[in-house]
C-alpha cells in the first residue's frame, strides 16, 4: 500500500507529498514508502514528525530523495490521504488537525479521519494515536 497526502492550511497554503512515509518498525523507527499490511494487521501513516520536543512540527516533502522539510506552522490543517492497492480498490481519508502556537496537535473532534472506499463506500473513523 502507498499513500499521498494533500496538505491545505487555513490560510490556503497547499502542497504534496507525492509518497508518503509508513512507520513500519515501531522500536527501531524505521520508515518506508510502501507497507505490505496482512490482514487483520495495522499499519501506521506518518502525517508529521516532531525532531525534537517542542520543536515545530514538519513533513519530509521529497520522500524519495529526502531533500525537502516543510514546517507545518500553527493553524488549522486538512488532509486528503489518497491510498492506492496493487491488490484492490484505493480509497480517500479526509481530516486533519490543528496546531496550536504552543506546537500542540489537536485531532478533529469526534473523530480524525473518515475514510472511503473507490469501490464499496465504507466508512471507518479513527481517532488521535
Amino acid at each position: 500500500m502507498r499513500a499521498r497526502i494533500e496538505y491545505t492550511h487555513a490560510d490556503g497554503e497547499h502542497f504534496v507529498i507525492r509518497e508518503a512515509i509508513w512507520l513500519e518498525n515501531v522500536g527501531v523507527a524505521e520508515f518506508v514508502n510502501k507497507v505490505h499490511i496482512k490482514s487483520g494487521k495495522t499499519a501506521r501513516l506518518c502525517i508529521a514528525v516532531e525532531p525534537q520536543q517542542l520543536g515545530p512540527f514538519v513533513v519530509m516533502e521529497d520522500t524519495v530523495t529526502q531533500s525537502s522539510i516543510k514546517i507545518l506552522k500553527p493553524g488549522k490543517w486538512t488532509l486528503r490521504i489518497t491510498f492506492s492497492m496493487d491488490n484492490g480498490p484505493g480509497y480517500h481519508a479526509t481530516g486533519g488537525f490543528h496546531i496550536s502556537e504552543e506546537n500542540r496537535i489537536d485531532y478533529y473532534k469526534p473523530q480524525a479521519f473518515t475514510f472511503l472506499c473507490d469501490a464499496v463506500p465504507a466508512h471507518v473513523s479513527i481517532g488521535a494515536p
